[in-house]
């Protein structure tokens, strides 16, 4: 299976072999054409791209995993759904019909992944709502064996107003939150409540996985609120991934979020 991932004008090309093998390659490519290269984002990947070649592999297998929605699994957050109040969906399909690929940012951009966070812009349903709770579907690679117990890692997620200003930010290791712990070996909604938040209009939610976890992603049925944060220049990219004729497609980070 070839996928082919891409941000601006590099190209991740991410092959895998059978599930049963742990090989994995990375190739990367450069656009012949230059031009635009002058964003400090674009610059940031390529030379994480160049530095760290040998080991832009490293989560390429699982950064590919797909699962059907409807195998993901439920967690109980701590609060009911009720009680979150309205739901804002990063998505517009009925998700049990999708597949959804996981891809992580470290797979994409190595060490720069820490200040590369998946991006989703909400709009707030009425005047005077209050952000209380943020779902993102997501695996953190367990799957039941000693072996794929995962490290304890630092994930964190911002709440930005419609200019990017920072409302707030949370930060912690990733197992109270994701599979390992709760002894669940399929992705599954990771729950961050959060204290009530008041937003206006447009909104962003950034969710750095920092390579602990890989994010759900809808591919193709795009909504066009989907995008890269760079926490370095504080500009959006838009997320898009390319196809195998040379076009491409723009992609969903499934998140939803909650509030009254």
């Amino acid at each position: 299976m070839k996928v082919i991932i891409s941000v601006g004008d590099i190209i991740f090309k991410i092959i895998n072999f059978p599930l049963n093998k742990a090989y994995a390659a990375v190739i990367i490519y450069a656009k012949d054409n230059m031009a635009g290269w002058g964003d400090r984002l674009k610059k940031l990947i390529l030379i994480m791209a160049l530095l760290c070649i040998a080991s832009l592999g490293l989560n390429a297998a699982e950064a590919q995993r797909t699962n059907s929605a409807a195998d993901i699994a439920s967690k109980a957050p701590t609060q009911t759904a009720a009680q979150a109040g309205t739901a804002l969906y990063s998505y517009a399909s009925n998700l049990s019909s999708t597949t959804v690929n996981f891809i992580s940012t470290a797979s994409l951009f190595n060490i720069g992944s820490y200040f590369a966070a998946e991006t989703t812009k909400f709009t707030t349903p009425k005047a005077g709502w209050k952000l209380n709770r943020v779902e993102i579907i997501g695996w953190d690679g367990y799957n039941g064996t000693a072996a794929s117990a995962p490290a304890q890692q630092i994930i964190a997620m911002e709440i930005r107003d419609k200019d990017l200003n920072l409302l707030y930010r949370f930060n912690d290791i990733q197992w109270p939150y994701t599979n390992f712990v709760l002894n669940i070996t399929r992705p599954m909604p990771i729950s961050i409540d959060l204290p009530s938040i008041p937003v206006s209009g447009d909104f962003y939610i950034c969710f750095y996985d920092r390579g602990a976890v890989l994010v759900g992603t809808e591919v193709g049925n795009a909504t066009g609120n989907s995008y890269f944060y760079d926490a370095v220049s504080r500009e959006i990219i838009p997320a898009v991934l390319p196809t195998n004729d040379n076009q491409t497609v723009s992609v969903n980070w499934i998140m939803r979020a909650y509030g009254q």
